[in-house]
């Protein structure tokens, strides 16, 4: 809750960036992230609204729960090409395979595609991100988690692929986008 923190340079050595360490810490909008960070904590970065940009080193192997939920200025997370778990495209956030998209930022802009090969949406992957207006969901996609799409108010288009295996999912919860098939 430290809301006029703006700017933070983590220590070379620290591997830990605890659960809630930077809650509420709405002014942070530049934190560096040194090559010593195995593991980002629960809500690390919990309603972090001034954060725009992240960048992940190759060290961390676990991010926790929640971790940028709540970061309403975040456009892109990006993943240091070398880090063996996690990997960023557009600065969307995925699994090294690019198999699960983890976390599309709250704040980044207008329509998305989701990659072909993506096959799960993680819980809460859109929650709240206002400023997508359209996304593509491939056919490879045949899992997405709770709340995947809840409160994307700017939400007015959901295109998935003819034949796919989400029709049973609801994907308009929060929103009023009207769903079409390709």
């Amino acid at each position: 809750g430290c809301t006029g923190l703006t700017s933070i340079t983590i220590l070379d050595g620290v591997t830990d960036i605890g659960d809630k360490a930077f809650n509420e810490c709405t002014g942070l909008t530049e934190i560096t992230i040194p090559g010593s960070v195995t593991s980002i904590g629960d809500g690390a970065f919990l309603f972090c609204r001034g954060l725009t940009e992240i960048t992940i080193p190759g060290s961390v192997k676990s991010i926790g729960d929640d971790a940028f939920w709540g970061c309403t200025g975040l456009t892109a997370i990006d993943v240091s090409s070398g880090n063996p778990k996690y990997a960023s495209e557009d600065g969307v956030l995925f699994d090294k395979g690019k198999k699960t998209l983890i976390k599309y930022p709250q704040k980044k802009l207008g329509t998305y595609s989701i990659p072909a090969g993506v096959t799960r949406i993680e819980k809460e992957a859109f929650n709240s991100c206002r400023g997508l207006t359209e996304i593509t969901i491939p056919g490879s996609v045949t899992s997405i988690g709770d709340d995947a799409f809840d409160c994307c108010i700017g939400l007015t288009k959901i295109r998935i692929a003819e034949g796919s295996a989400l029709d049973t999912i609801n994907l308009t919860d929060g929103n009023d986008a009207a769903i079409e098939y390709y």
